[in-house]
Order: structure tokens, then sequence, then C-alpha cells
């Protein structure tokens, strides 16, 4: 049905650095696209980081689903069967109005799990190669909120995965696109299991497993994820304190790198809740937030840039999620038990809240978003 693979602290057989390089150049031409996503245990939780980056200002809808709502994914028709269920935990999804229409990039539920879709260009030459499996399919638009809607762990994600519950519907088109898009999803939870789910070549789905303390802890964008641990494999990460030699580009390839690299060496243990915090999000800024005019070598001398709009960071075990404007240096706060005092759906435009100032998110109509 698909194939597995199962991840450990070490990476495969190497190859040339160049050569991958030149891989994720020729697959990413003209397109800034970018995001890291990363998972640490710590004795507060399972702390999750995301950053959302882009050529454009992007922003950040939270729409709360409450459990018991109907709900039927969208663009799947050239797939036989929709899905269609009933929200069975309580989730807040993050959706991005500007330019992908309402898109669900991030959803959260009150049981400790998390999905998170990511933009990857190698997939795209695969996206009409993947045929339908005659299962319920899920389009990419709202995939990770289908997930946070229904199950409760990674463990069983997969297996409502391998039984036929669900299929990804790669071969669909993003809402309001009238072009395939390239992206990847990461599962993750609580406990730190982590699973991430890629198209390959011949439009073959691969699901990689792993947990917060495998190289799936980190996830970025192009190459595949057998091609990134080429690229470590280049990379003493192990014995290299000073992070010597190591690439400071901002391309996806030498993000997954530092990130990796810089927290291996983090210590998270005795902390307070603050602090914890805090140095979670000093060890992810360093490594892989992106600034404004820094180009991309992926984008071969086109003068292509991205920027970080965004970045959350919330915890599986208390639900509690923080949303970061990065264009104001501004940010807001809310947990997922907030946001069950609502009779229904609501949403709110979190960074437009964040950016005004506001110390408490207000919630109200999905119609036009809450600001």
């Amino acid at each position: 049905m698909f194939n597995r693979t199962r991840s450990s602290r070490r990476s495969l057989k190497s190859t040339a650095a160049t050569a991958i390089m030149a891989l994720v150049m020729s697959s990413t031409a003209m397109s800034a696209v970018a995001c890291t996503r990363y998972i640490a245990q710590t004795d507060h939780g399972a702390i999750v980081m995301r950053s959302v980056d882009w050529g454009e200002k992007l922003g950040a809808v939270g729409h709360v689903h409450p459990v018991g709502e109907a709900r039927r994914t969208s663009d799947v028709d050239q797939y036989g069967k929709a899905a269609e269920w009933s929200v069975k935990y309580h989730t807040v999804a993050m959706e991005e109005h500007e330019l992908f229409h309402g898109a669900s990039v991030e959803a959260i539920n009150d049981q400790g799990l998390s999905a998170m879709g990511l933009y990857q260009n190698n997939p795209k030459p695969f996206n009409e190669l993947h045929s339908d499996k005659g299962f319920p399919a899920v389009s990419l638009s709202d995939f990770t909120a289908f997930v946070a809607e229904n199950y409760a762990t990674v463990a069983e994600v997969l297996e409502a995965h391998e039984k036929g519950e669900f299929q990804i519907a790669w071969g669909s088109k993003m809402r309001g696109s009238d072009t395939y898009h390239g992206v990847h999803f990461s599962v993750v939870d609580k406990s730190g299991d982590i699973a991430l789910f890629q198209l390959n070549e011949g439009g073959t789905e691969v699901v990689h497993i792993g947990d917060a303390a495998s190289d799936l802890r980190v996830m970025t964008n192009s190459p595949l994820q057998q091609d990134h641990r080429e690229y470590v494999e280049q990379f003493d990460l192990s014995n290299n304190r000073l992070g010597a030699d190591l690439p400071s580009t901002i391309g996806s390839l030498d993000r997954n790198l530092r990130l990796l690299w810089s927290s291996q060496y983090q210590d998270y243990s005795g902390k307070s809740y603050d602090q914890t915090m805090g140095q979670i999000q000093m060890a992810f800024d360093n490594a892989v937030l992106v600034p404004h005019g820094i180009e991309d070598p992926a984008d071969n001398g086109s003068s292509a840039t991205y920027a970080t709009w965004i970045s959350f960071r919330y915890n599986l075990d208390n639900g509690e999620i923080t949303t970061r404007s990065l264009e104001t240096a501004k940010e807001i706060t809310f947990t997922l038990e907030d946001t069950k005092a609502y009779g229904g759906p609501v949403c709110a435009d979190l960074i437009q809240q964040a950016d005004s100032g506001k110390a408490t998110v207000t919630w109200g109509s999905c119609n036009g978003a809450a600001s």
C-alpha cells in the first residue's frame, strides 16, 4: 500500500553533498519557499516549533473545530470517494487565507497530537502519478485538520492509514488553485512519536517513522527525506560543538542540517517552564529563521528571496499555543481549553490580533475570520 522506513539517530549511506545540492537546485528553481518544524521532549511536555516562510506575507487564522462538527473534504474530484467525518477530538487548525485559500497548514487537538504541512517541490512531477486506492480521500488543504480531528496518537494514524480509513489525495490540487503544489506532512504526538508522509518518484507514498530523538525531529522542505540524510552524512555533527564548516545559507538542506546540529546539544532538563520555552525558541531562531533580503542558493540566481513571517510554539501536553508575528515582533497566546467555551466553530485572525497588540485572543464568526 505504501512504503515505511524507521528512523534512528544514525544517517544512511553517504553521497556527495554537491550532488544533493544539485538535486535541490534542479527541483526548486525559481521558487522561493520554505518552512521549518522542530519537536523537543522536555520536563514540561513535548514542545513543537514551526516557522512559516514565503516570498510574500502570509497570515494565520485560528479555526476552532468542536467535537461533533460535521466535516467533508474538498477538491478531490479525481478520487472516487471524498472523506467525510464528524470531529472526534477538539481541534484548532491554523489556516492560511492570504495566498492559500484557507488551507490548514497546522492543526492541534486536545489529545496532544499535531499535524503540519510544509511545502516541498520534489513531489510536483509525481502528483498526477498517484493512483486512487479507493479509500476516502483527503485533500492537501484539509489533511492536517482531518488527522487532528480524528486521531489521538501517531500510532492510531498509522494503523488507520494501513487499514485504508483514509488516503492523502496527492493527485489533487489545493483549494482555489489551478496548478499542483508539492507538500509533505508530519504528524507528532505528546509521546514524541513522529510520522512523515512524502510522495516519491512514480507517485509512491513513503512514510518515515521515528521520534523526537531521531532525525525526524527536524522537518524543512526539499529534497526528500532520504536525500536530506545523505547530505547530513557529509558533516560530523556529533563532534562539532563549534559548528565548524556548517553552511550558513537559508536553503532547506542547510536549515535542516543546522537545527539537527544545534538541537543535539540542547539540555532542557531541570529548567522552569519559561526557561524551557526560551531555550527552545533560541535554538530554533538561531538555526532556521530567515531574514529579509537573503537569497536561497537553490533559486539558481533568480534573486528570489523569502522571509519568516510567522512562528508557532505549542505544548502538546498542556495545549498552550503561541503565535508570533515576525513582522512586528509581537505574539499572542491562548490554550486549547480557552477555545472550548463556544457552542460551535469560531475563528480568530491571530496575526492581525498580535500585530495590534492584543493580550488575549478574541474569537468570533468564521465569515471573514474574527479580527
